[in-house]
């Protein structure tokens, strides 16, 4: 619902943008305890309708400043870096077979 708006206002080609989304998000959900459950979700809605992509969330995490929303965010920021590292392997697996 919101995602053109989003795009518009971060376009997937510039970090600064998204990380300044990511950055707000942080923001109002940081003494919004009762959001922090729902954060792992919020990000894959972001990622998935291309508003904010995979190296902007993981550069935010890495820089997140309140210990509660890093904990909310750690299941799809794993999961982000596990795909990663199985693209990576998978794409090693292909060099050399032919």
């Amino acid at each position: 619902r919101w995602t053109l708006l989003i795009r518009k206002f971060a376009p997937a080609s510039r970090k600064p943008e998204q990380l300044a989304i990511l950055g707000s998000l942080e923001k109002f959900i940081e003494d919004k305890e009762k959001l922090h459950s729902l954060l792992p979700s919020i990000l894959q809605n972001l990622y998935d309708e291309d508003c904010v992509e995979e190296d902007a969330m993981i550069e935010w995490h890495q820089k997140v400043k309140n210990a509660k929303v890093k904990t909310a965010a750690e299941p799809f920021i794993s999961w982000l870096e596990e795909a990663d590292e199985e693209d990576s392997e998978d794409g090693d697996s292909d060099d050399g077979d032919e």
